[in-house]
């Protein structure tokens, strides 16, 4: 039974292992990043990535940013939860705060509750320069 468990974790290792590639920044449900529409007006948006916390928090920030920009809107909002939303107390800590390690502790996972919006407040994220400070970054880690 001892030997099952240690083959299981090390194959789990492997595997994870595998999900750390060149290719980190892609959408799935296991490891990269996944969005969807709601509640309400927000957009739910997660990463889960074999990586350190500033990593994870860049991939977040890209991806919400790229949504940003698709949905039209030149600013963005990050909420912790719904609560937070409800009342407008945006995430004004280091994201990377709110990371959840996950996967036998290899893995990180970040969900925040994304408001895009067209004019510049307290707590936005500018679109255009979370792809310029992100995006550099992020092709550097993925060759």
């Amino acid at each position: 039974m001892i030997f099952s468990q240690k083959l299981f974790l090390l194959a789990s290792i492997i595997t994870l292992s595998g999900c750390a590639s060149n290719d980190i920044y892609r959408q799935s449900s296991a490891f990269g990043y996944s969005n969807q529409a709601g509640p309400g007006k927000l957009t739910t948006v997660s990463v889960r990535i074999v990586a350190d916390r500033k990593i994870a928090e860049g991939y977040l920030l890209y991806r919400c940013a790229e949504l940003a920009q698709k949905a039209g809107h030149p600013y963005f909002v990050l909420y912790k939860n719904v609560p937070s939303a409800v009342h407008n107390v945006p995430i004004i800590e280091p994201i990377s705060e709110l990371i959840d390690t996950v996967a036998f502790g290899l893995a990180k996972q970040l969900t925040v509750y994304a408001y895009f919006i067209d004019e510049q407040r307290i707590g936005t994220y500018s679109v255009a320069d979370t792809l310029s400070k992100y995006e550099k970054s992020l092709r550097r880690q993925a060759q």
